[in-house]
């Protein structure tokens, strides 16, 4: 089973990014995912949705549950927006907690 960091630097290099580029990208800062791809640092929450929402892959991709890169490809763009948005709003409700 591949572990989370390789997921995480196979996605950035796949996409044919440095480590700087994804930090651009993202607003995640270079040295977090530099630390995060080395399993120094935790994957939080918010930035996996990042990733997964940048790459466009699955949480369950992301964390190696599933080979499967696509999974979302079943859903409509619709579906799609509104489940991000139930997620944002449980984030944003945790932050105000």
């Amino acid at each position: 089973m591949m572990q989370v960091k390789n997921r995480l630097k196979l996605l950035r290099t796949q996409a044919g990014m440095t480590v700087a580029d994804l930090s651009r990208e993202t607003g995640i800062p270079v040295s977090s995912i530099s630390r995060q791809e080395n399993l120094t640092r935790t994957i939080t929450t918010e930035a996996a949705i990042t990733y997964c929402d940048y790459f466009g892959c699955s949480m369950d991709y992301f964390f190696c549950r599933e080979n499967n890169e696509r999974l979302f490809d079943k859903y409509s763009n619709m579906e799609l927006k509104d489940f991000i948005g139930v997620v944002d709003t449980e984030l944003k409700r945790r932050k105000a907690e």
